[in-house]
């Protein structure tokens, strides 16, 4: 799923990294708006880390969102980029069912 060596990510450094999400969103409603960048960055850049592909699109997710409140527009786009990335691989290598695609070609020569 990713072009970098990965490995299962233990617990404890998957809780590191929701409470990193976490961090940054209460920095964001108290206007730490460094603190919230600082720990959004952190745990954008740990979930890569892990071989959970739903996990760390949710945790790009939760980032982007504070990089994006905090006046990062051009971060929080780039973590969308990469969720959208790890989604889009996801789907690619999930083989259809047999015949889900005849019909469809077939109504399209129609």
């Amino acid at each position: 799923m990713h072009d970098h060596p990965s490995v299962a990510m233990p617990t404890p450094a998957r809780d590191a990294v929701e409470l990193l999400c976490t961090a940054a969103e209460l920095s964001l409603a108290r206007g730490a708006h460094d603190s919230a960048r600082e720990h959004a960055q952190e745990a954008a850049r740990l979930a890569r880390r892990t071989v959970d592909g739903d996990w760390e699109v949710a945790v790009l997710l939760r980032a982007s969102e504070v990089l994006d409140c905090v006046g990062e527009p051009g971060q929080a786009i780039a973590l969308h980029c990469r969720a959208l990335n790890l989604i889009t691989q996801e789907h690619m290598h999930v083989a259809p069912p047999p015949g889900a695609l005849a019909p469809t070609l077939f109504a399209s020569l129609s």
